[in-house]
Formats: structure tokens, C-alpha cells, sequence
């Protein structure tokens, strides 16, 4: 419900890029949450949180069905409904990060620590495929230009989809709960946290990279309308992402269980650098409607990378006994991916003059954005040689094993003659 179907709805009923960008931080704010259950996971357990806060996200998102068929209704009255939209979303967000504080330790919990990177990459392949047969789906139901009854069916499957999450998660084994509060204070917590210098790394890490990657997207689709895509074909393209997950997830877990994070951090960062860098050339020509596929494809295959990367090495770098610093790490991570798109609307809605033509050759605001996003990319890249959990296998290392059959394939093809070899008997060249 909170992902392109909705960025659509919004767009259809006049939202702008400020807009979009607020929407986007609502959506991705729900780390901000983290705080209020993060020592009850501990004392009630973290199913209870679990589906405490889901069951009540499904409640707060029913409203959320029903605002096509007032967009309908009331067909003057897009504003306020792109209000009440943000409300929902607002508050969906509270109840949601009430109950997601649980989810990463209760993985850990189930997780063996030596095949973690193989488990997520089996898993996320399960996850990727269904959102892949529903975008799918939903791109040939909304076609060329999407009415609000279609978008009431949508948003009425997603709820549907958001009571049967909650519900499922009461079934997740977990470690007993302790049943006792940790004695040190949130802020006492925090700056012991602060202290260790590998997690300040990853941390500085985690936010760079989520500010550089999050700042694109609301507006890569809303520049696509304004360039006059349908509604089916901008879906359709972005069902690239997890179609290329579930082909290069198993890829990246091997890769990483085996040598280690730091060559999936490498290639990961350079991959997305380079495909927002990309975006700048994409138009309304039929080039950019093929090209626009691939680079979903390359956005989604590089993301699926290094979550894999980021996963295993909180998991791996958290002590059981000491959960809640997950769920502060996240926190941490859930403000910079709630305010990176909040900041490109802003920008965008401060810079809509900028535009700059000559000949065939167009540069705007929104191929600023994409610039700064790529170069907001120079940081984690900087870092990745530093996220070390134990001693890991440089990135020319793992790209010279992983290529090493294909030369020896190469090699017994290939036979190299001796210099002599046309010689005749007397020494002497035929």
C-alpha cells in the first residue's frame, strides 16, 4: 500500500515534489518508533511487540482503501485528501515502528550466524518474488492510465495483506524474553553504543548510503509522468527491482558467507553510484524506455547486494544478550531513509526554475538531484574497506575466485603454440 501504488495515487490527484518528498519521510519514519518498545521486546517478549504493532498498523490503514472512492466523489477535494493521505501515513508509522523494533532480533534469534548470509538470500528471494507477481499483477490491472475504483482494489488487497502479516507473526519462535528492563537509561545506551568506533564507522556508513540512495526515488517516478509514461508501464519497469533480486540474491549471499562483506560493499556502492548517475540521460524518447528497465534492473540487483552486506554484519557484530542495539542502530538508519527524500523535494520545489536547454540536450533540477545523489555516494564508498567483522577477502581477490573457472574454461580451449613450432625438420621456417 505505502510503495508505487500509492506514489501514483498521489500523483494523480496533483501532489507535488515537496509533497512526495514529505510523503516518503512518513513512509520511512517508523525507526523514530523504535524507542517506545525497544526494552519491551525484552521484558514481554517480541512476538507480543510484534503483532501488537501490526495489528494496530492494519487498523489506523483501513481509511486508506476508502480514499479513491472520495477522490470520486468528491473530485474537488484532491487537497484535502492528500492530507488525510499524509495523516494515515503519519500515524500508520507510530504503531508500525512500535512493532517492527522486534523483527530484526527475533531473526536473529532464528538465524544459525554461518549461514546468514545464505538464509537472507533464500529469504528475500521468497519476499522478492511475491512482490514481483504482484506488481506484475498490478501493472496490467492499472494499464495505461489508472482510475481510483482500480486503486481502491489495490489498496483493499494491500490491507487484507497487512492483517495476515500480523497475524502470522504470532507463529515466529523467538529466545525467552528476560523479563527484566535494562538498568541504563536510552541516552547512557546511545553514547555506549557511540563509543566503539567500528559501529560509528558503520554507522556514518549506514546513513550516507541510505541518504544517497533515498533521495532519488519518489521523484524517478514522478519525472517519469511528467515525461508521460502510463501508470502500467512505470510499474511494470519497477518490477525490474525485485526481479533482479531473485536472480543475484543467492549470488550475493554465497559471495559473502564465503569471503566475506567488504567485495559485496565495494561493487554494490560503485553498481548504484553509477545507476543514478544514469537517470540524467533518460527522456521521452524510445531509448530512455527501454533503458529506464535497465536500470531498475541494475538499482535492484546492486540494493539487493549490499542489504545482504549491511544484514549479515549487524547480525554478526550484535551480541545476542545485547538486541536493543539493533533496534537503536536502525533507528539511526530509519531517520537518514525517512529524510533523504524529504531533502530532494525540498530541493526540487526550491530549484522547479532551473532548466537549461540546447538543442536536443536538456538539463533540469531533477538531473541535479541525480548528480548530488551520486556524489553523496563518495562517502560509503570510503568506508566499506573499514566494516570488517573478522578478517574478509578483498574485492580483487573475490572477483579473480569467482572468475577462476571461466579462465580455466578459456584456458582449455585456447592452446598456445611454442615459437617453434612451424619450424620444418632442418630448423628452418616452411
Amino acid at each position: 500500500m505505502l510503495s508505487s501504488p500509492l506514489q501514483l495515487f498521489v500523483i494523480k490527484l496533483g501532489a507535488s515534489e515537496l509533497y512526495l518528498g514529505l510523503l516518503s519521510f512518513f513512509v520511512s519514519y517508523t525507526g523514530f518508533f523504535y524507542l517506545m518498545s525497544m526494552y519491551k521486546i525484552q521484558v514481554v517478549g517480541k512476538s507480543v511487540v510484534l503483532f501488537k504493532g501490526w495489528f494496530i498498523t492494519a487498523l489506523i490503514m483501513i481509511p486508506m482503501a476508502l480514499l479513491p472512492a472520495f477522490a470520486i466523489i468528491m473530485p474537488d477535494k484532491s487537497q484535502m485528501i492528500l492530507w488525510i493521505v499524509l495523516l494515515i501515513v503519519a500515524a500508520r508509522g507510530i504503531s508500525d515502528g512500535y512493532g517492527s523494533s522486534a523483527w530484526f532480533p527475533i531473526l536473529q534469534d532464528n538465524v544459525p550466524a554461518r549461514i546468514t548470509g545464505k538464509f537472507f538470500a533464500r529469504f528475500r528471494i521468497f519476499w522478492q518474488t511475491s512482490i514481483l507477481l504482484l506488481v506484475w499483477t498490478m501493472s496490467f490491472y492499472l494499464g495505461k492510465e489508472a482510475t481510483y475504483g482500480k486503486f481502491t482494489i489495490i489498496f483493499t488487497v494491500g490491507l487484507i495483506f497487512l492483517f495476515v502479516r500480523a497475524q502470522a507473526c504470532k507463529r515466529i519462535c523467538e529466545l525467552p524474553p528476560t523479563g527484566e528492563k535494562p538498568e541504563s537509561g536510552l541516552l547512557k545506551r546511545i553514547s555506549g553504543l557511540l563509543r566503539h568506533q567500528p559501529l560509528r564507522i558503520y554507522l556514518v556508513y549506514v546513513i550516507m548510503y541510505n541518504l544517497a540512495i533515498s533521495i532519488t526515488p519518489p521523484f524517478q517516478l514522478k519525472m517519469l509522468k511528467n515525461y508521460g509514461y502510463s501508470d502500467g508501464y512505470i510499474l511494470l519497469a519497477t518490477s525490474m527491482i525485485p526481479l533482479s533480486a531473485i536472480f543475484t540474491l543467492r549470488f550475493w549471499g554465497k559471495i559473502s558467507d564465503r569471503y566475506g562483506n567488504r567485495s559485496v560493499f565495494s561493487t554494490c556502492v560503485l553498481g548504484n553510484m553509477l545507476t543514478i548517475f544514469l537517470w540524467i540521460i533518460i527522456d521521452d524518447g524510445g531509448f530512455s524506455r527501454f533503458f529506464v528497465f535497465v536500470l531498475y534492473f541494475m538499482w535492484g540487483m546492486f540494493t539487493a547486494g549490499n542489504g545482504i552486506a549491511q544484514t549479515r554484519h549487524i547480525l554478526h557484530s550484535t551480541p545476542r544478550t545485547d538486541q536493543a542495539a539493533i533496534v537503536l542502530t536502525n533507528l539511526l538508519s530509519s531517520i537518514s531513509l525517512a529524510t533523504a527524500p524529504l531533502l530532494g523535494g525540498i530541493f526540487l520545489s526550491l530549484s522547479r526554475d532551473i532548466s537549461v536547454k540546447s538543442g536536443a540536450v536538456s538539463f533540469d533540477n531533477y538531473h541535479i538531484l541525480f548528480l548530488l545523489s551520486t556524489l553523496l555516494f563518495i562517502v560509503p564508498y570510503k568506508l566499506r574497506r573499514k566494516l570488517r567483522i573478522t578478517e574478509e577477502d578483498s574485492t580483487l581477490y573475490v572477483m579473480s575466485a569467482i572468475l577462476r573457472p571461466l579462465r580455466q574454461a578459456i584456458d582449455s580451449f585456447i592452446k598456445v603454440q611454442p615459437d617453434n613450432m612451424d619450424d620444418d625438420d632442418n630448423g628452418q621456417k616452411s
